[in-house]
């Protein structure tokens, strides 16, 4: 009986001193999947970035699968693709999408693309390899900011509510694009 209390006394000691800190682990070339995504953007960095998480609610879609159900086309040299959901019905909130693709000249060209449309000017200083934010002419419209880190692509987004407010100001937006960036 005692070496089972002895083993069970180690085993805790083990999951504390190797137990969630608080601070996310970065992904960097590791293989992104849900809860990778997951730990990526918490309620804690929006709340660090200067927003409220009270009563939003947060989940991860795998849309690799979904586009790859649809026309599979869309998913050739595409080792990740998710979305990321922090909102409420009632509340503005955010989200993410996240493509990590094979080649790193991919996720710049999808970039590139973006900027394209006009609505997306490049950041300087750049938030991680690249970047672009659209901002509507008034506050109301929110902000977005897509940005490449290696060969990740990522598009984060605070929409307006209908009666304006955003859940983050455009600076707030970018730091935590700088906290999403340093954990690729």
């Amino acid at each position: 009986m005692r070496p089972a209390i002895a083993l069970l006394v180690c085993f805790a000691v083990l999951l504390a001193a190797c137990g969630d800190t608080g601070t996310p682990t970065p992904i960097a070339e590791a293989p992104i999947d849900a809860a990778a995504v997951e730990r990526l953007l918490t309620k804690d960095d929006i709340e660090d970035a200067g927003g409220s998480a009270d009563g939003l609610d947060a989940r991860v879609e795998d849309l690799r699968e979904v586009a790859g159900m649809v026309d599979p086309v869309q998913i050739e040299g595409v080792d990740a693709w998710f979305s990321r959901t922090i909102t409420s019905l009632s509340r503005p909130g955010v989200l993410l999408s996240l493509r990590r693709f094979a080649d790193p000249t991919r996720a710049l060209g999808d970039l590139q693309g973006i900027q394209q449309g006009g609505a997306f000017e490049a950041m300087d200083p750049p938030v991680g390899d690249r970047s672009a934010i659209a901002q509507g002419d008034t506050p109301e419209q929110g902000t977005a900011i897509a940005f490449v880190k290696g060969r990740t692509l990522v598009v984060l987004q605070c929409p307006a509510a209908t009666d304006g407010t955003t859940l983050l100001d455009p600076s707030q937006l970018t730091s935590l694009a700088e906290v999403l960036a340093s954990r690729l």
